[in-house]
């Protein structure tokens, strides 16, 4: 039987970095009153229509839309001495791994667990795959983005299979 995996490099988005001055809390409403939930503190991400907003640690972000947004400047006007925003557009590569077998395949690259009851719907983590760096989020059930150094986007693919 052969392996039910699909690996697709994601269309280019429009990405933001986001990392708060001192006031992180202001930071965090300014971001909940942006997109209408409050967003994720650590390890998590949260999708507000087309915007998707992973975070690591208390509060640097990547904020990543459809690449025909301007996202970068908008949330830069919008969060204005709250945070430092960098278009951060060019510089990843998104993968997209889905099918029944993918979470097998996830495993076999990532040293951290992604079994289903430990690597929830919604949980990001920060790894490497392979030799490379790479931002991990489990977007469904059998569902996930790899977001990596564009420069490195090939030796992703080809560790994916």
């Amino acid at each position: 039987m052969s392996d039910q995996v699909t690996i697709e490099q994601a269309a280019p988005r429009a990405i933001a970095g986001i990392a708060a001055f001192r006031d992180r809390a202001a930071l965090r409403a300014a971001l909940q009153s942006e997109y209408g939930t409050p967003p994720p503190t650590t390890q998590a991400f949260i999708q507000a229509g087309p915007v998707t907003l992973p975070c690591l640690s208390p509060t640097p972000y990547l904020a990543a839309a459809p690449r025909d947004t301007a996202l970068p400047a908008h949330l830069a006007h919008t969060l204005a001495g709250l945070a430092a925003v960098t278009d951060q557009s060019d510089l990843w590569a998104i993968f997209t791994l889905s099918g029944p077998q993918g979470r097998d395949r996830l495993a076999r690259l990532v040293p951290i667990d992604v079994a289903p009851n430990i690597f929830r719907i919604g949980a990001l983590a920060l790894t490497r795959a392979g030799h490379v760096d790479v931002r991990v989020w489990r977007v469904g059930e059998d569902l996930y983005d790899i977001a990596v150094a564009r420069s490195y986007g090939a030796d992703l693919r080809h560790a994916l299979g």
